[in-house]
């Protein structure tokens, strides 16, 4: 009777491993899709905070700031002086999904913009340096991988040349002294997005931030490598 219990009892035990493997292969999937939901959320949070903050800014001093979190002006220190001061978290310009090496990195790296790949100046031609840690300044171009490559402006005051400027130039930049639509694109996160082992983007989803303080999800492909146009400003969901 003992033997005979004892396999029984072997069966139970090896029926339930088998029924707790299927429920983790059932649920692992699912609890990782919710907490890659709720990070992308939370970017929207930030980048909504940020948008409302660079606008105060421009309430106090009639410009924009020349970086979210804060620039350093030609290899000079970081100031923490620009909308940075209006948003009261500093982890609310760090994207949740931004790899863990760069979440608290003030290490300074001057990006390029997209589609000229010109080096990130203010609008008197000084060259800007932003901190690692900020994901809306600036992210490299596969964010899955840091520190590899040169990074891309994600946020600017002007886009075109210098030599482009009065009604040749876009209104929707945020130089402008009048009014920019409110479809202009402030910023954009592709910590969210796809990318295969060349750093390529493949698919999923970048979070852009417009000036009217929507913030939305588009194909992330549609963010990814400009050659020029769209622009930045001209980008729909």
């Amino acid at each position: 009777m003992k033997r005979a219990r004892r396999g029984f009892t072997l069966i139970e035990l090896l029926t339930v491993i088998a029924v707790i493997a299927i429920l983790a292969a059932i649920l692992l999937p699912v609890l990782s899709m919710a907490g890659a939901h709720a990070r992308k959320n939370t970017c929207m949070s930030h980048i909504k905070d940020i948008i409302r903050g660079a606008k105060m800014y421009y309430e106090d001093y009639g410009v924009y700031p020349d970086g979210l979190y804060g620039v350093s002006v030609n290899g000079g220190p970081f100031e923490k002086r620009l909308a940075g001061l209006k948003v009261p978290n500093d982890d609310d310009f760090t994207c949740p999904n931004t790899p863990p090496t760069l979440r608290r990195s003030m290490t300074i790296k001057i990006p390029v913009n997209p589609g000229s790949g010109t080096q990130a100046v203010n609008l008197r031609g000084q060259p800007l340096g932003y901190a690692e840690r900020s994901s809306y300044d600036m992210q490299y171009p596969n964010p899955n991988v840091p520190g590899v490559g040169t990074p891309i402006m994600h946020y600017a005051q002007k886009w075109t040349p210098a030599s482009v400027a009065g009604p040749a130039d876009y209104p929707g930049q945020l130089y402008r002294k009048d009014a920019a639509p409110a479809d202009t694109v402030v910023t954009w996160c592709m910590n969210h997005a796809d990318y295969d082992s060349t750093g390529k983007v493949t698919g999923g989803q970048a979070v852009v931030g417009y000036l009217s303080e929507q913030v939305r999800t588009m194909d992330a492909r549609k963010m990814a490598n400009w050659s020029g146009t769209p622009l930045p400003w001209q980008v729909k969901p």
